[in-house]
């Protein structure tokens, strides 16, 4: 039997084997070590700085302290970063890093215990790029009591130790401290005196003390709130004699008076003035508070918030300066004044004035007989008016001469009424000629009876409408009926709020319907007991944004 034959070697095998176009083994070997190589391979400690700082610029800070401790090397290069350090929240990091040169802004906020160590850190780090610092001290409370501390934990004690490291930062141009219940008050003297290029200050306590300046500030903005009802406001006088590039202040304060006598000529660049903010805001906080943080920027008042103004008179003279460029407007009038005094302030035209809004919880009769009117038929200009807190009170005041003003005022598209009275054909005449109102608000207003709705309902133009707090009874029937109409008519409407008023599920199906509507507000009380479930999820499916408050 012949002998198998040995395999001649193949020529093509050969060369397919041996080709140089044919990889070795050893190549996929070096790839991959290469590949784990580049892997390796430390992009800080192989990047340039400016191209790391540019990068670590963009990461918050908790990152930034997490690649802190990857290695010596992300350390160092991360430490001589500055931006990442820029704002700091939590004063744990300064404990632990050495960046305090880097911050620009600080936030310290706990209780005596927890501040006493922040506080020594700005006595003995270097700080010197810090401008902003808010201090709030907040107080320990076991089961709802306050605990008082005494000691070096005393809230006192601690204020001092403040006064003391601010001296260690005389660069500062802003500074807020909060502290509420606490006697005695905060030390304007001694934060000016440590801090002599402040800016903005921001002070929220029991009172203010030490008000007698002896230098001149550099102060452009503040807010002081002060729980003090013994406080006069002319002890404030110093403030604002020492003060002359003034711009902005705002005074929460509960005591009886005006702010505008202690003012009196000095700060001529006020460009806001704001007192009890709070007691104009009410249901409104959105459409006021987007006014008072209107960045307009003048050099005479745009913005005017007061409250308990007894006598128009001191403001006469700023409105002469002013006449052109204010803007924002808020009231409370009380009655005292002369007549001819009230009547000269309600004549003077703001031709610039766009938002108007009128507290007359104090029941200034005079005013709201006479002047409001006055006041209204002169500044054609309000796109916006707020009225509060006015029920037709027992003198019999009419509000047929408010209304017939209103009506005229050719620019208004948003109307708010808050527990004012809106009855009588005066309010029915007002909607029907008011053709440019986009926006009304109706808020627990005497005389808003069924006549006053079905009429809302036929306004085509309106964008937004919310209604809360009926003083009559309106049946599910009756509702259907507005609903229904207004379905119809206002087309446009994109936001309805309504309130106290019981939905059925017909009423569900006909909001609905609503062809431009995209927000709804309704109350939980009104709808759990007459509406399934199911029509509140065709609400949320046809309608963008619902909201069902508590």
């Amino acid at each position: 039997m012949a002998s198998p034959s040995r395999p001649q070697n193949n020529p093509t095998c050969s060369k397919t084997r041996h080709s140089p176009s044919a990889k070795p083994l050893n190549s996929f070997k070096d790839n991959h070590e290469s590949a784990d190589a580049a892997r390796n391979v430390d992009i800080v400690a192989s990047s340039p700085y400016e191209i790391l700082s540019r990068i670590f610029s963009y990461i918050p800070i908790e990152t930034a302290y997490q690649c802190v401790q990857v290695s010596r090397t992300w350390r160092n290069t991360l430490l001589q970063c500055p931006d990442p350090w820029h704002t700091i929240h939590s004063s744990s990091i300064l404990h632990k890093l050495p960046v305090s040169h880097h911050v620009h802004a600080l936030f310290l906020t706990g209780v005596p215990s927890q501040l006493t160590n922040d506080i020594h850190l700005l006595q003995t780090r270097n700080f010197s790029h810090l401008k902003s610092l808010s201090v709030h001290i907040q107080y320990l409370m076991v089961k709802g009591l306050l605990v008082r501390l005494n000691g070096k934990y005393d809230i006192d004690t601690i204020c001092e130790r403040l006064y003391d490291a601010l001296s260690n930062v005389p660069q500062l141009t802003e500074l807020v401290v909060e502290r509420r219940f606490e006697k005695p008050g905060i030390s304007l003297k001694r934060i000016l005196s440590a801090c002599p290029n402040l800016t903005t200050l921001k002070i929220t306590g029991y009172n203010v003390i030490d008000r007698v300046l002896s230098r001149t500030t550099q102060l452009t903005n503040v807010y002081l709130s002060i729980d003090d009802l013994t406080i006069s406001l002319h002890d404030l006088e110093p403030i604002f004699r020492n003060s002359p590039h003034l711009r902005d202040f705002a005074l929460d304060c509960n005591v009886e008076d005006s702010i505008i006598p202690v003012i009196g000529s000095h700060c001529p660049n006020l460009s806001r003035i704001i007192t009890n903010q709070d007691c104009f805001v009410g249901y409104y906080t959105k459409a006021i508070q987007v006014r008072l943080q209107d960045g307009h920027k003048a050099d005479r008042l745009h913005c005017l918030v007061l409250h308990y103004l007894f006598s128009p008179l001191p403001l006469l003279a700023r409105f002469q300066h002013c006449q052109d460029t204010l803007r924002t407007l808020c009231l409370a009038p009380v009655d005292g004044a002369p007549f001819h005094a009230w009547h000269q302030f309600a004549s003077f035209t703001l031709p610039n004035l766009t938002y108007l809004q009128i507290n007359t919880e104090n029941k200034p009769m005079h005013f709201i007989r006479t002047h409001l009117p006055t006041m209204l038929l002169a500044n054609a200009s309000i796109e916006t008016l707020v009225l509060q807190e006015f029920y037709d009170y027992s003198d019999g005041v009419d509000t047929a001469a408010i209304y017939n003003a209103i009506a005229r005022l050719p620019r208004l598209t948003c109307l708010r009424l808050l527990r004012f009275g809106i009855g009588g054909d005066a309010f029915l005449r007002l909607l029907e000629q008011s053709s440019c109102l986009r926006e009304l608000d109706i808020h627990s207003c005497n005389g808003c009876v069924s006549d006053v709705l079905f009429r809302i309902a036929t306004i085509s133009q309106l964008e937004q409408l919310a209604i809360h707090d009926l003083n009559f009874d309106l049946n599910i029937q009756e509702f259907d009926d507005f609903l229904l109409l207004a379905a119809q008519h206002l087309v446009q409407l994109t936001r309805l709020s309504l309130g106290t008023m019981l939905f059925g599920d017909s009423g569900v199906q006909i909001v609905a319907s609503f062809k431009s509507l995209n927000h709804l507000t309704l109350l939980r009380r009104n709808v759990q007991s007459m509406v399934s479930d199911e029509r509140i999820r065709l609400l949320r499916r046809h309608i963008k944004n619902v909201q069902i408050l508590d």
